[in-house]
């Protein structure tokens, strides 16, 4: 099973509701199901966004993207309250994985891995076209 820490959960959850409810954060969505890829892109589909991450070299890139390790939340910040979103977390570890873009265009270490319609069709599809054959 991954790795569980429920005082670690518990400290993240408020945390995060203290940035959430003081107006710091764009979005915050759980890391659970289907990884952390599968959140970024359910985070962008309402306004068609995109985003451009790095994933971490220590870390399998398949494990990085799609592991459902427990204990992360994905925080969208604006640039301009990026100090007070750090400064609100604390000792609390963060890193910063990426930027969202306007563009709509999913790019995963410098690599292009299409558009969030795209991948949108995907997603709302998937049972469908297992169904069906």
């Amino acid at each position: 099973a991954p790795y569980f820490d429920m005082d670690e959960e518990f400290e993240l959850q408020k945390r995060v509701l203290k940035v959430a409810r003081s107006k710091e954060v764009n979005c915050a969505h759980d890391v659970s199901e289907g990884g952390l890829f599968t959140t970024l892109i359910e985070s962008c589909f309402k306004n068609n966004l995109g985003f451009e991450v790095s994933t971490d070299p220590n870390i399998r890139k398949d494990a990085w993207l799609f592991g459902e390790g427990q204990c992360r939340v994905v925080v969208g910040v604006s640039h301009a309250m990026k100090n007070d979103f750090e400064a609100a977390m604390g000792d609390h570890h963060f890193v910063h994985i990426g930027d969202v873009k306007a563009h709509g265009n999913i790019v995963v270490d410098g690599d292009n891995w299409g558009n969030i319609g795209e991948w949108k069709n995907l997603y709302d599809t998937a049972i469908e076209k297992l169904v069906n054959g």
